[in-house]
């Protein structure tokens, strides 16, 4: 009788350890994840400053003014659009263009 009743107390002071340990192992866990969690919070409200602040930056009247003109070439009155074209190459620039193969054209104006 006293060798069962021994038996049944190391049973249940096995399940008592097995489930001790199980729960430490549980706190562990949700701590890693809820540093991540922290972790990915602090990235969320970085953003959400940044994109804040690029809001107010876009909704300036001074940036869409500034774009009207970069973008689309609008003007304000008694302005005027000056187009610089491109320098057209020099005869001697011709000339090296023409001694060159076909493909070290290519290759000059993909490399260059």
């Amino acid at each position: 009788m006293k060798k069962i009743g021994i038996i049944i107390v190391i049973i249940l002071f096995i399940f008592i350890i097995h489930n001790i340990i199980q729960q430490i192992e549980n706190l562990i866990k949700n701590g890693s994840a809820s540093s991540n969690l922290i972790q990915q919070y602090q990235q969320a409200k970085t953003k959400n400053e940044f994109l804040t602040q690029q809001l107010y930056y876009v909704n300036n009247d001074q940036y869409v003014e500034k774009q009207a003109r970069e973008k689309l070439g609008y003007t304000k009155k008694g302005e005027y659009i000056v187009l610089v074209p491109s320098p057209s190459p020099t005869q001697k620039q011709q000339k090296d263009l023409e001694k060159q193969n076909t493909w070290e054209q290519w290759w000059d104006l993909f490399i260059y």
